[in-house]
């Protein structure tokens, strides 16, 4: 993002174009792109996969612990690797 922002300190200010827009979006999301490395060692792997066992990421929602399977796989081998970009939405409700 930082870079991007660099290429419009010389403009002067100004609404963004949508072109820029789409420069800056997808920096800041390159910027907050996630990843992770699983690796389970090959005894481990067959006892899991024998048991039924599931490769399962959490989140953790309120105060409560990591209470939410946000991705679940059965499909998982000694080395998994997974990467993504967090992404939100907002809205308004006035009832649940």
């Amino acid at each position: 993002m930082q870079e991007a922002l660099k290429s419009f300190q010389s403009i002067a200010p100004t609404a963004l174009k949508t072109s820029d827009y789409c420069k800056v979006l997808t920096s800041t999301l390159a910027a907050t792109q996630k990843s992770v490395t699983i690796e389970i060692a090959a005894d481990d792997l067959t006892l899991l996969k024998q048991s039924g066992y599931k490769l399962c990421f959490a989140k953790k929602v309120g105060n409560e612990a990591y209470n939410v399977v946000w991705q679940s796989y059965d499909k998982y081998l000694s080395n998994n690797g997974f990467s993504w970009t967090p992404q939100y939405q907002l809205f308004g409700s006035n009832t649940f």
